[in-house]
């Protein structure tokens, strides 16, 4: 089964539609069919893919309350990272403004040691 999502990017602006899987992410299905979306971690922490819902039901998976406040959750605000849509939906990313960005960006990197924070983080 599949949903369709209408994203509009911009108040007015121009608008793409898209098929979603069931089980997939939003931002997943945005990513994948090339648009340039804002997003950070991926993991519902940062609160960069934060995004109005306009139309439609989706499930959000758990995430930081520090990403999404239960204020703006009631504002009809998802996080894009987490939203999997359970109809077809119409969403829009917050204003630039508003969104908390973060560089995306690749590093290659090493690791030099491993050390004990606690008996269970590293």
């Amino acid at each position: 089964m599949s949903y369709n999502i209408l994203l509009r990017m911009t108040e007015g602006g121009a608008a793409a539609s898209f098929e979603i899987s069931m089980g997939r992410t939003i931002l997943e299905t945005v990513l994948a069919a090339g648009i340039d979306y804002p997003h950070g971690c991926r993991a519902g922490n940062c609160g960069a893919c934060k995004s109005h819902l306009i139309s439609g039901q989706v499930e959000m998976s758990p995430y930081s309350e520090f990403a999404l406040s239960e204020e703006e959750k009631a504002r009809g605000l998802i996080l894009a990272c987490r939203a999997v849509a359970w109809s077809d939906c119409e969403i829009q990313p917050v204003a630039a403004e508003d969104a908390a960005i973060h560089a995306s960006r690749r590093l290659q990197c090493r690791v030099a040691e491993i050390e004990a924070g606690t008996h269970d983080i590293r």
